[in-house]
Order: structure tokens, then sequence, then C-alpha cells
């Protein structure tokens, strides 16, 4: 019998004061064939988010600002129970649940309007699963596994909407369901052989009704009631084979079908997305020396990148008086080919050269409504191509009491669509993270990130740095450890401009971004020495709103 677990408190503070708090306490019980694993979360936060936004366009300047204040609590807990039958098998039943609050208050104005939004949403999720491993034989690494994750959603929200003079209210309420089942094979040979082969079969049905309200400068917000349903079937089967003493080789293969069907309830439109495609990969890795990791790996992938799910949200975000943003049911995955070599100097040097050419990019495009030349919005859309070439060095290595990782990229990139082009000659990242041991209980930290400016088919994002300092300390035979951490002390606020056909968008972010984090974590044990793992946890995808 043995016990494994951890506490963990989280606090940020601001110049405004308190940011957010986090108390998450982990425990894994074993006891013979059974073992529990229990982990709750509970936090509170608030903070702030302030923008300003400047418009020009060929006969009008407007100047928007808004101010944000959010407040969010949450409880979540996640279970999970697993039954050891032998060495050979074990079955793993996994639930969790979760409560969030949430509630914000957004004020924005320009010259001659204002609009006030107040929201408060309550949503409930909850999951469910179980994954059986069965080995096969007494003396092999082969398996055949099979899990399977249920996840929903329930919200009710409510919004209260003041634009000038005209007041009106929103509800509505939403009902998402998402079944996972992927059933596999994995299979060892003589020789160094393996075989892998398997199945993800995703179902997805998304009920949303939402009421409109009674304002003539908000016209988006109108009745909705729809459903979105959803099927992916994804078999898939990989192949890998150590040849001799310094080589490896990987090939796999993926077949991708899915369909998508938007249902408008109230006008009896139904719009439906079929997608299909074959996409090959192959990995040749070449140890040069063994002893001091020297190696070299070339990887060719032909792939597809979904649109975040939260991007089919036909419902309109106001984000200031004169911009919101909308969600597109009609998008299509995007494909892409990716070659990329690596070179291992050391194990502490890597050099990577990689080339991308991708197809039906998604990007949030801006454009001028259509009925009120003052007002702007943003919606996701697959808009053309986009070629990729990047060489990049990492650097990771302890120096006495210094330890580094530290990386630099170099990347052009063009992006391209009828009638407009983004170019990037020499885009640059560094990023930095240091970390110096005065002894064995106390050290300190150093984070530094800078990003030069990057042009898309959507936006351009001005360039940017921060820099983190921070301390830590080990106690009670390294069991406690206490972190503080001094986010952005040195920082450059976040600029975005977006371009149109005849007008020009500015927008500069301007939250507190410097902060104080206190992280500290305690660690415990009991009994004999045990080991995590075979933990599950299911989750639900994120709905994450098309808004730059």
């Amino acid at each position: 019998m043995g016990l494994l677990g951890s506490v963990t408190e989280r606090l940020q503070m601001d110049k405004n004061g308190f940011v957010d708090n986090g108390l998450s306490p982990t425990i894994f019980f074993k006891q013979g064939r059974h073992a529990l694993f229990s982990s709750l979360t509970a936090g509170y936060g608030r903070y702030l988010v302030e923008r300003e936004q400047k418009s020009v366009s060929s006969d009008d300047v407007s100047l928007t600002s808004t101010r944000t204040k959010n407040k969010d609590f949450l409880i979540k807990e996640n279970l999970s129970y697993t039954y050891n039958f032998s060495e050979k098998n074990f079955l793993n039943i996994f639930t969790g649940i979760d409560f969030n609050h949430f509630r914000s208050r957004l004020n924005s104005h320009t010259e001659s309007s204002l609009l006030d939004i107040a929201s408060k949403s309550k949503p409930v999720g909850y999951n469910a699963g179980l994954q059986y491993r069965q080995y096969l034989g007494k003396k092999t690494d082969s398996y055949v596994n099979m899990k399977y994750t249920y996840s929903g959603n329930k919200s009710k929200n409510t919004k209260s909407y003041l634009s000038d003079d005209e007041r009106s209210d929103q509800t509505s309420e939403k009902h998402f369901n998402y079944h996972q089942l992927h059933p596999m094979v994995s299979l060892s040979f003589k020789h160094s052989q393996e075989l892998e082969a398997g199945v993800r079969l995703n179902f997805l049905n998304d009920n949303n009704d939402n009421q409109g309200v009674r304002i003539f400068s908000l016209d988006q917000l109108t009745d909705l009631k729809y459903r979105l349903k959803g099927i992916d079937f994804n078999p898939w089967i990989e192949y890998s084979k150590t040849l001799g003493e310094n080589l490896y080789l990987r090939l796999g293969l993926i077949y991708y079908r899915g369909r998508l069907k938007y249902e408008d309830r109230l006008k009896g439109n139904v719009y439906r997305t079929r997608q299909n495609g074959l996409f090959p990969n192959v990995l040749l890795q070449w140890m040069i020396n063994q002893q001091t990791g020297r190696g070299l790996t070339v990887a060719y992938r032909h792939d597809y990148s979904m649109p975040n799910y939260g991007y089919y949200n036909p419902e309109p975000i106001y984000v200031s008086k004169n911009f919101y943003s909308i969600g597109n049911f009609s998008l299509k995955k995007a494909t892409f080919d990716t070659a990329e070599m690596n070179f291992h100097l050391n194990s502490n040097w890597t050099f990577t050269l990689r080339a991308e050419w991708w197809r039906n990019i998604i990007r949030i495009m801006t454009h001028q409504s259509e009925t009120d030349k003052n007002v702007y919005y943003t919606i996701p859309e697959n808009v053309g191509k986009r070629k990729k070439i990047a060489a990049s060095a990492h650097w990771n290595e302890k120096i006495g009491i210094w330890n580094t990782n530290t990386s630099l990229s170099l990347t052009t990139e063009e992006e391209k669509m009828p009638g407009r082009k983004a170019l990037n000659r020499c885009h640059i990242v560094f990023d930095t993270s240091n970390q110096f041991q005065i002894n064995k209980h106390i050290g300190l930290t150093a984070f530094f990130y800078a990003e030069t400016k990057k042009k898309q088919l959507g936006f351009t994002k001005h360039g940017t740095y921060s820099f983190d300092l921070g301390g830590y300390c080990n106690l009670i035979k390294g069991n406690l450890n206490i972190n503080l951490l001094l986010l952005n002390v040195l920082h450059k606020e976040e600029k975005v401009t977006m371009v149109g056909s005849n007008y020009d968008i500015f927008r500069t972010d301007m939250s507190p971004k410097t902060r104080a984090k206190l992280t500290a974590i305690w660690r415990f044990r009991a009994g004999k020495k045990v080991k995590m793992k075979n933990i599950n946890v299911g989750e639900s995808p994120e709905r994450t709103a098309p808004v730059l």
C-alpha cells in the first residue's frame, strides 16, 4: 500500500491588486491491484482588459476605447480508478465534473456613442470514460487497447446590453455532447519491428438557443436556434523498425473522413460540409555517435489541420461599439506538407531546417459592414496558400550554477490569396530560459522572449518582447517548493493592424501585464514507494471564439 500526494497554491497580483488564486490538491493511492487518483481544483480570479482602437477609412476616422472587467470562479474534480487483473491487463474508469461562474462587464465608447455589456454565465461540464488494455502473451509487449470518452456541457448565459439610450437583455442556452472511441492494437515482432493500427471515431451534437436584442445599432444580435452535428472517421497505421544499431525508420498512413451538419431551426436551412483525405508520413533517424548524442533526423508529413470548434459558432460577439466577431459554419480543413531535417550536434545543440506548404489556410479576416460603414467585423475563412522556410538553433546546457535553454529561429514566410499577399522576408523569434542554482535550496530564474513584426493575410502583429525575473527555494528535504516570479518586468504593448481595401484599423492592448506570481507546491508520500501511471482525464473541446 502506498500514497502519493501534492498540494499546489498559486497567487497572482498586479498594480491593481489581486488577480487570481488557485488551490489544487492531488492524491494517488495504490493497494495491491487497486489504484485511485483524485485531483481537485478551486480558483477565483478577476482581471482587467483595456484596449484602444483607431479605425481610418477613406472618409472617416474613429477612436474606440474598451475596458472589460472579468470575474471567474471555478471548481473542478477528476477521479480515476484502475484495477489490474494481472501484470498483463487492466481496466481504468475515470470521470470528472466542473462548475464555473463567470461574470464580465465591458464598457466601450467612441466620440459620440457608448456600449455597455454585462455578462453572466454558469456552465456545468461533465465527462466519463474507460480504458481497457490486454497484453498478448507473457513475453511480449504487444497489446490491444480500447478507450472511450464522453464529455458534455450545459450552460445558461445572460447578457444585458446598453447602447446609448437603448437597453435590452439576451439569454442563451447551450447543450453540448461529445463521444470519442479509439480502439487500437500494438504488435512487437522480432528484429526490433513494431506495427500499430487503430481507428478514431468522434461524434458531436451541439444544441443552441439564443434570444436576440431589440437595439437597432446591434442588428447582428438576432434570434438564433441551431444545431451542429458531426462525425469523424479516422483509421491509421504505423510501422517502425530499427535497422542495425544506428538507423531507425517509421512509416505511417492516416485516412480522414468527416462531415458536419449545421441546422438552422428557425429558417429551416441545412448546410453540410464533407471532407476526406489520405495522409502519409515517414521519418528516418541516424545516430552518428551514440556516446555524444550526435545524430540526424529527416522527416516528411502530408497532414491536415481542422478548424478550432469554436470557429464554427455563428453567434456574433461584440468586442466594442463598432466591432464584432462571428464564426463560420462552412469552414473546411487546411492541408499541408512538411519536410524537416534535425541535426543533433551533441546532447546540447540542435539545428533544424523546416519547410511547409499549406493550402486552404484558416485566417481571421476583417471586413467592413455591408449596412454600416462605421462598423467592422472579423470572421474565420479558408483564404489561400502559405509557404514557409524556417531555420532554428536550440541550445540546452548546464555550466556550473547556470542552466540555460535558449533558441533562435529565422523564418521566411509568404501567404497568398486572390488580390492580396503577406510577405515576411525575415521573421525572428528569440527565447531564453535561464536558471542559476546558488545552492541546493535556493536559485534565481530569468526568462526573455522577443519577436519581430509578422504579417499574415488577416492582420499584422507588431514586434514584441517580455522579460521575467524570479527566484525559488526548496525546503523540507525538497518536498516544499516555493517560486516567486515577476512577469513582464519589461515588456512592449501588444499592437495589431488590420488592413482592408479602403481602411486601416490599429489596435493597442494596454492591459496591465506586469504581475507577481507566487507558486507553492508541497509533496508528500506514505507507505511503500509507488509510481503514478495509467491516469486518464476527460476534457471537453474548447470553444475558442474567432476574436483577434
